[in-house]
C-alpha cells in the first residue's frame, strides 16, 4: 500500500508524462487534455480536501504557503479551462496558454516535491501517511466521476 506521499508523486509522474504529449501536432490531443483534466483535478481535489487538512495545526508547515498552493490549483484549473476553450487553429494563444499552464504545473510540483512532501514525511506519522493514501485511492474513481459531469 503506497503511503500518501507516494501517492501523489506517482500522480505527478503520470501528469507529466501527460505533459509531454499536451501539443498541437499531437492527434490525440482530445484525449490527452481530457486526462490531464480528470487527474488535475482530482489531484488538486485530494490535496485540498483531505491531504493538506492533515497538517492543521502542525506548526512546521506555515499556513501561508499551504494557502498558496491552494491558490495556485484554482490557477491551474483556471489556465486548464482557458486551454481547453482555445481553437487549436489559433496557434499564438493555444502555444501561450499551453506554456502558461505547464510551467505553472512544473513550479508547483517542485515545491510539493521539495518543500510539502518531504515536510509531510517528518510531521506526519507512517500511519497517517499510509491511511491517506488508502483514502486517496478509495475515494480515487468516486472523485474522477464526480468532476466528469
Amino acid at each position: 500500500m503506497l503511503n500518501a506521499v507516494d501517492a501523489l508523486l506517482a500522480d505527478h509522474k503520470m501528469i507529466n508524462k501527460l505533459l509531454g504529449q499536451l501539443h498541437r501536432e499531437n492527434n490525440r490531443l482530445g484525449i490527452v487534455s481530457q486526462t490531464i483534466s480528470r487527474v488535475v483535478k482530482a489531484h488538486a481535489w485530494f490535496e485540498d480536501n483531505v491531504f493538506f487538512p492533515a497538517f492543521e495545526g502542525k506548526e512546521l508547515l506555515d499556513e501561508k504557503f499551504v494557502g498558496e498552493l491552494t491558490a495556485e490549483h484554482k490557477d491551474i484549473e483556471h489556465l486548464l479551462g482557458l486551454l481547453g476553450k482555445t481553437p487549436i487553429g489559433e496557434k499564438e494563444l493555444w502555444e501561450s496558454r499551453n506554456l502558461q499552464f505547464k510551467t505553472l504545473m512544473k513550479s508547483h510540483f517542485l515545491k510539493e516535491e521539495e518543500a510539502i512532501f518531504p515536510l509531510a514525511a517528518q510531521i506526519l506519522p507512517q500511519t497517517e501517511l499510509h491511511r491517506l493514501g488508502e483514502e486517496m485511492q478509495r475515494r480515487q474513481a468516486e472523485v474522477s466521476r464526480s468532476l466528469e459531469g
